[in-house]
């Protein structure tokens, strides 16, 4: 689904200016969700895309917003070394 502006609250700029993915009114919302607790725009999209397709945990270097999501809550989310000492542990047990 090719989707030019998806709605008035995220606009398309610059590189990105299409995007190839469907996005839906459940994904949006938890992308707004995240916007108030100071995510960047895309950053909430892409992690509101992550938790809809169940992802789960989500590795980012981006300690502003590891802090910022940590806040908001509902998501797991870790820096590399962290998400590989999880999976480790996950694998030996």
């Amino acid at each position: 689904m090719r989707i030019r502006t998806f709605s008035p609250y995220f606009k398309p700029t610059g590189f990105s200016r299409w995007l190839f993915s469907a996005i839906d009114a459940a994904v949006l919302k938890q992308a707004q969700y995240l916007t108030s607790y100071g995510v960047g725009h895309f950053d909430a999209l892409h992690v509101s895309c992550a938790m809809a397709g169940y992802a789960d945990v989500f590795v980012t270097t981006d300690d502003r917003l590891l802090k910022r999501l940590k806040i908001a809550g509902g998501v797991v989310a870790m820096l590399p070394q962290e998400a590989i000492a999880f999976l480790e542990n996950w694998y030996e047990n």
